[in-house]
């Protein structure tokens, strides 16, 4: 079975409004790793990291989100063909780190979740691949106060197999 890495990079867009109206989006990107695969299914390793930073009465306020997580995806289509699609899903764990400069305190906490994915693979040559992907994070927050994080990955990225 071969294996394909994979670097992407993108935006992190909140869907609860309170999180995108105080966090507007966030800039991210991802490494993973399709470490199994049979036919057209793989399954992958996700890591990375999202980062949002907006002014709060003259000072920052930073998000961070380092995910860790764990996927199956379904190939739609030939991989012999130039285009073909895909769909899947996955859990995993999410560090969170919120830093208020003008209040000066950092709230760290771990949650977990799970997200669903599409996308489209683009075959440059035999061992590069480009895709598009959009991958809808649904997060549960750790404590009722929490801001909630869900939202979309939408990564532009390209994988070498080997």
């Amino acid at each position: 079975n071969a294996s394909t890495v994979w670097i992407s990079s993108g935006i992190y867009d909140f869907t609860d409004d309170v999180s995108k109206e105080f966090y507007k989006y966030g800039w991210g990107f991802r490494v993973s790793c399709d470490f199994w695969q049979i036919s057209a299914l793989r399954l992958s390793a996700t890591t990375g990291a999202s980062f949002s930073n907006v002014p709060y009465h003259g000072d920052d306020h930073e998000m961070f989100i380092i995910p860790l997580i764990f996927s199956w995806k379904y190939l739609l289509g030939s991989e012999q063909s130039k285009f073909y699609p895909f769909i899947g899903s996955g859990a995993g764990m999410y560090a969170k780190m919120d830093h208020n400069e003008y209040f000066q305190n950092k709230r760290y906490s771990f949650t977990y979740g799970y997200h669903f994915t599409t996308g489209l693979n683009y075959k440059i040559s035999n061992r590069l691949t480009s895709k598009f992907e959009m991958r809808y994070n649904i997060l549960i927050s750790p404590g009722i106060e929490e801001i909630n994080s869900s939202g979309f990955d939408i990564l532009l990225g390209i994988g070498f197999s080997f």
